[in-house]
C-alpha cells in the first residue's frame, strides 16, 4: 500500500538536472521517487523517513519561498591532517585554489546574515587563520564559528591565539569515545586528541559544539555517553549535533541509518515521547523567527531540516525543558504571532503576544521548578553581558544532509546554510547543493 505524501522536485543523481519527484509512504517509510528523461527512474529513502517526522518539519516549510540568508560556510583549503573513509569533502583528493584574506573579506563583504562558518579541508591548517578570523570580525555584525577535528587545538598556544583573534564558537568533530570505532570511521585512534583539544577549549572560554556521525552499528552506543558528557560540561558545550553519514564524496558502504532512526534512539534514551521533540522543535523555530525580524534579520534562523529539544540545569541534572514549562502552548502562542506579523496584523499580534506573557507569568508562579531556573540564568546572563552561550542550557540537534539520491528541493529551497564555492565569487543557498556540484566537479 502506498500513500502519497506530497509532490516536491529533486535532482536527477546523474546529470543533476532538477526534476520533479513524489514523497510517498510504503511499509510506514518514507521514500522520494522521481523519473529522469535521459536516466530513469530512482527511488530512495527520505532524509527523514519516519512520516510523523516528516509531516511536522514539512509544516515548518510550507509557503517559504524566500532564501533566509542567516550562515555562509567558507571553505578555506582542501587539504587535512587526516585521512577519513568517511569523507563528504574528499579531503587531500584534489587541491583547490586557497582564497587569499582579501578574498575571503570579499565574499563575506556582501552576505546578509550573521555567523560565518570556516571550513575545508582542515582550516586550521591555514597559517594565517588567525589572520582571517581577525579580518571577518573586523565587520562587527557577524559571529565566526570554526569547523575542526581538533588535531591542532592539542596546541595550548594555538587555542590561546584563536581565542585572540575572537573566534566565537568551535564545532569540533566528535565521533566516539571509543579508539576501535575512531580507527574504523577516522582511520586513526583519536579519542585522546579530541579529550586533549576540549581541555584546552574549556580553559580558554571558548564554546564548543560537538558535530558526531553515526555509523549503525558501530558507534550508536556512544550517543548516550556523548549526552551524558556534554551535560556534565555544560560550561563550554553548548551544541551537540547527531547526524548520519553523509552518503557523498568519500565513504565506506554501510547499514542505513538516517536522521528519523537517530531521533528515536535519543528519545528512547532521554525517555522522552515524539511529541516533546516535535514541540521543542517547533517552538525553536517560532521563537528565531519572530526575534530575527524585531532584531531586523539579526540573529540566528532555526532550519527546518532539522529536530532539536532543550535541556535545563534543574537540582544539579539536566531535564527537558517541556518537564518544567509548557513549551507546546508556548509553541501555539509564537506560531499565531508569526502569523500576524506575516499578516501585518500588528495590533493583534500585539494582543497574543500579551497573552502569552500572561501564560507566562502564571507559569513562572505556579512551577517552583521554572523559578529556580531562570533566576539562576538571568544572574548569569546579568554576569555576562547577556551571552546566551553562557546560559545552563544545552541544545541537542538531530540533523541530515541531502545526497544526490534523496535531495528533497522542498526543503533545500528554504536552506538557511549558504555556501561558496571555491574560486568564485557566488552562494549555493545551501551546503547540500553547493557539495553535490562539487562532488560532481572532481568527477
Amino acid at each position: 500500500m502506498t500513500t502519497l505524501l506530497n509532490t516536491s522536485t529533486s535532482l536527477c543523481p546523474e546529470c543533476l538536472k532538477v526534476i520533479n519527484a513524489e514523497v510517498i509512504v510504503s511499509k510506514g517509510r518514507v521514500y522520494i521517487e522521481k523519473s529522469c528523461p535521459l536516466h530513469g527512474q530512482f527511488s530512495a529513502p527520505h532524509p527523514w523517513s519516519d512520516p510523523r517526522h516528516y509531516k511536522v518539519l514539512v509544516k515548518l516549510s510550507e509557503g517559504v519561498n524566500d532564501f533566509i540568508a542567516d550562515g555562509l560556510v567558507i571553505n578555506l583549503n582542501s587539504i587535512c591532517n587526516q585521512h577519513c573513509p568517511f569523507c563528504f569533502a574528499r579531503a587531500n583528493e584534489s587541491q583547490i585554489e586557497e582564497p587569499s584574506i582579501e578574498e575571503i573579506v570579499k565574499k563575506v563583504s556582501g552576505f546578509p546574515g550573521t555567523i560565518i562558518y570556516l571550513s575545508g579541508g582542515e582550516p586550521t591548517l591555514r597559517a594565517d587563520i588567525a589572520e582571517i578570523i581577525k579580518a571577518i570580525k573586523l565587520f562587527k555584525r557577524y559571529r565566526v564559528f570554526l569547523f575542526t577535528n581538533g588535531k591542532r587545538l592539542t596546541d595550548k598556544a594555538f587555542v590561546c591565539k584563536l581565542k585572540e583573534s575572537g573566534v566565537d564558537l568551535v564545532i569540533l568533530q566528535f565521533d566516539t569515545f571509543d579508539n576501535a570505532q575512531s580507527l574504523l570511521l577516522r582511520g586513526e585512534q583519536l579519542t585522546e586528541i579530541k579529550l586533549d583539544s576540549l581541555a584546552n577549549l574549556k580553559m580558554a572560554k571558548i564554546p564548543v559544539y560537538l558535530f558526531v556521525m553515526l555509523l549503525k552499528g558501530v558507534n550508536t552506543d556512544q550517543i548516550e555517553r556523548l549526552i551524558d558528557f556534554a551535560s556534565r560540561n555544560s560550561g563550554y558545550i553548548k551544541l551537540l549535533n547527531f547526524n548520519p553519514v553523509w552518503r557523498m564524496g568519500r565513504f565506506r558502504q554501510h547499514d542505513e541509518f538516517d536522521a528519523s532512526s537517530i531521533l528515536i534512539e535519543i528519545e528512547n534514551i532521554l525517555g522522552c515521547a515524539d511529541e516533546e521533540f516535535f514541540n521543542n522543535t517547533i517552538f525553536s523555530y517560532y521563537l528565531f523567527k519572530i526575534l530575527k525580524r524585531l532584531l531586523k534579520k539579526k540573529g540566528n534562523q532555526h532550519p527546518k531540516c532539522e529536530m532539536r529539544c532543550y535541556m535545563v540545569l534543574h537540582k544539579n541534572k539536566f531535564v527537558l525543558l517541556g518537564r518544567i514549562c509548557d513549551i507546546e502552548r508556548v509553541g501555539i502562542y509564537l506560531e499565531k504571532i508569526n502569523s500576524c506579523l506575516d499578516s501585518r496584523l500588528y495590533y493583534r499580534g500585539l494582543r497574543i503576544a500579551l497573552s502569552l506573557f500572561c501564560f507566562l507569568l502564571k507559569e513562572f508562579l505556579s512551577k517552583k521548578a521554572l523559578r529556580a531556573v531562570v533566576f539562576k540564568n538571568v544572574r548569569i546572563l546579568l554576569k555576562t553581558k547577556f551571552n546566551l552561550l553562557d546560559m545552563e542550557m544545552i541544545s541537542i540537534i538531530v540533523g541530515t544532509f541531502h545526497n544526490n539520491l534523496n535531495i528533497d528541493l522542498n526543503f533545500v529551497k528554504t536552506c538557511n546554510l549558504f555556501s561558496d564555492y571555491p574560486g568564485k565569487t557566488r552562494y549555493y543557498n545551501s551546503s547540500c547543493i553547493r557539495q553535490l556540484v562539487m562532488t560532481n566537479d572532481i568527477k
